[in-house]
């Protein structure tokens, strides 16, 4: 007779500890199975973000590329931060070719929309980087519809060294009627600096940013008096003697002529460059030769 067959003893029941484990949706879990091991936390839910609500303005961002939609984004900024690719863009979804779109919160949605016309002014420099002393043209140009109460009048030019200039004009634009206006002026930048150059009109305010290197020529003037009127007659700048025609059959005038050394300007010699200089009572005094005085000999 064959013995009955011995069975293993069975196994001794594993108790494991009261631990718990805190996860990350706020539940927690405890040890369980053979080796005391945490059970797993649930799945995590999918955050639950509208993607096109909003509050204000403030909430809205357009950009990159929406997968879930499978199309360029536009909508609720926390979705954009949470699901939306952007490293991917659209060329002008957001801004327009014309650059005449932008994104607002219109009736608690997101959404691209045409930017309304507002009144600005832009002040474009000839130059950006320039070699002193250099004339630099600047051209300020109005656009967009006039507010109420616009006074074109009130011009105010100021160069970012020490010189302004204040201009009146006659203009007369109905408020709401679209500018179209260039306002233009020259200015001589004398010595080597950062400038900052403003056109003000009517509390509108645009800048231009010019850089002034110092000059490589060697120095051409050591006093006033080696600089001569670049005319004969209402010179508007200065040269050196060297270069002076010969004016001794010219008359001149002795009026004032706008845009020129007339009447309170001088020659001098600034920087070792001769320039024409205007000169103010009091301040200081001009020692080189008056525009429509004869040339020394």
């Amino acid at each position: 007779m064959v013995p009955p067959k011995q069975l293993p003893p069975p196994p001794e029941p594993v108790f494991c500890t009261m631990e718990a484990q805190l996860c990350p949706d706020g539940s927690s879990v405890g040890r369980t199975g053979p080796n005391c091991e945490f059970a797993p936390c649930p799945p995590a839910a999918e955050p639950s973000v509208d993607s096109k609500t909003c509050a204000s303005d403030g909430d809205c961002v357009c950009g990159g590329f929406d997968a879930r939609a499978d199309k360029c984004f536009v909508g609720n900024r926390n979705y954009y931060d949470l699901f939306v690719n952007k490293t991917r863009d659209c060329p002008d979804f957001c801004s327009g070719i014309a650059n005449n779109l932008e994104t607002k919160c219109v009736q608690k949605e997101c959404v691209i929309m045409t930017r309304k016309p507002v009144a600005r002014v832009d002040l474009i420099a000839s130059h950006g980087f320039i070699v002193a002393p250099t004339f630099v043209e600047f051209n300020a140009h109005l656009s967009g519809p006039a507010p109420a109460h616009f006074d074109c009048a009130r011009i105010k030019w100021n160069f970012g060294d020490t010189l302004s200039k204040n201009e009146t004009v006659k203009c007369a634009i109905p408020a709401g009627a679209a500018m179209d206006k260039d306002y233009k002026i020259s200015h001589k930048y004398l010595r080597p600096g950062n400038y900052t150059a403003t056109f003000a009109v009517d509390g509108m305010t645009s800048s231009a940013f010019i850089v002034a290197y110092p000059t490589i020529a060697p120095p051409e003037c050591d006093q006033d008096s080696d600089c001569v009127p670049a005319q004969c007659c209402h010179a508007g700048d200065c040269i050196i003697k060297e270069k002076r025609a010969d004016c001794s059959r010219t008359l001149c005038s002795e009026d004032c002529r706008p845009g020129t050394l007339d009447c309170g300007g001088s020659c001098a010699c600034v920087s070792n460059r001769c320039t024409g200089k205007k000169f103010y009572p009091g301040i200081d005094v001009p020692t080189g030769p008056r525009p429509w005085a004869p040339f020394p000999s």
